[in-house]
């Protein structure tokens, strides 16, 4: 069942970020996961409920969940992280991904990072339950 819920959720990110990476993003990629600490991921992930709560779909069901303040603490936070990243920790592997592939090349790295911080997300138990208790209520009866 796990695998099955990292598949899915795997597949929508796809979607949402859709990547097409040379070999100089993915070593910026790889170096960005690499030197990213527990720390980092713990906050990717408190940055990414921040950026969906203030979805108004989402803000309507939680009007407590979105605060600017916290947002804009957490959007601090994470540049500092980033510019760790990019500037020192993989400045190399930045320098080569752009000069061999373009200025795309951060953008699509960032994009792989930021899924780790979403996988983070989804790997926790309690959110993998609640991820498949939509199926509980599945009318299997009209596969028949």
């Amino acid at each position: 069942m796990k695998k099955w819920i990292i598949g899915c959720c795997i597949l929508f990110l796809s979607f949402l970020f859709p990547v097409q990476a040379g070999e100089y993003t993915d070593k910026l990629t790889q170096c960005m996961v690499q030197n990213t600490t527990d720390s980092d991921q713990k906050l990717m992930v408190r940055w990414v409920f921040s950026v969906f709560s203030s979805h108004p779909e989402v803000e309507q069901f939680f009007p407590y969940t979105f605060d600017r303040d916290i947002h804009t603490q957490l959007d601090k936070q994470l540049a500092d992280v980033l510019s760790n990243l990019i500037f020192v920790a993989c400045k190399r592997q930045v320098m080569g991904a752009v000069i061999k592939e373009g200025g795309k090349a951060t953008e699509i790295a960032g994009q792989e990072w930021l899924k780790t911080a979403l996988g983070r997300l989804v790997d926790n138990p309690v959110v993998q339950q609640n991820f498949v208790s939509p199926l509980q209520y599945l009318d299997v009866s009209k596969f028949k």
